[in-house]
């Protein structure tokens, strides 16, 4: 009897590619994210658009089959055919779609969309996107000593307090604007 794997289905974007979208599953999204931003094949990084959390390890094959009005990524390499896990689609058609499924089966609340904020001047980051998990730390670069702690995908710990990345950098710097977090803070 084969063992049920429940993880997450995600949406990725990526400006290296914009017309196609990646849907795929895994067992750890962070550690996913991290290996795919990890690759120099890729000029720029995946940006997580939407998460979907299954039971099993099949459900996002079954949702590929559900995809099929969409064009898949797929070529013949050595006379055999690989298909890829990219759609040529918007992430907001293939979000719909999986937003049909959840509610079919009742399951909304496992669905999760990031990235629905219009940008501001600069782009908030968000620190789970980029492979954090709560409890990572972060290094502020002048002083490798001076560390913060990951909260969630948008705060950090500082001095026992729950702050953003931008506030600690401005507090670190002692300077009151003109300054990005993830500039002076790392792993």
């Amino acid at each position: 009897m084969r063992k049920k794997t429940s993880g997450t289905i995600y949406i990725l974007t990526n400006p290296s590619f914009p017309e196609w979208v990646k849907v795929g599953f895994t067992t750890n999204l962070p550690q996913r994210l991290k290996t795919l931003n990890n690759s120099t094949m890729v000029p720029f990084s995946f940006r997580l658009f939407a998460t979907y959390d299954v039971p099993c390890a099949v459900a996002d094959k079954k949702f590929h089959d559900l995809l099929g009005e969409f064009e898949r990524s797929q070529e013949e390499i050595n006379g055999k055919t690989r298909r890829r896990e990219f759609f040529k689609a918007s992430p907001e058609a293939i979000f719909q779609k999986l937003q049909s499924f959840a509610e079919i089966h009742g399951t909304e609340k496992r669905l999760h969309r990031y990235n629905e904020r219009k940008p501001s001047k600069q782009a908030r980051i968000d620190l789970f996107s980029i492979g954090l998990n709560p409890g990572d730390l972060l290094n502020y670069i002048p002083d490798k000593r001076i560390k913060v702690k990951v909260v969630d995908n948008r705060h950090i710990e500082y001095k026992g307090e729950i702050t953003s990345l931008t506030a600690v950098a401005k507090q670190l710097l002692n300077r009151s604007r003109g300054v990005r977090g993830p500039r002076v803070l790392d792993v």
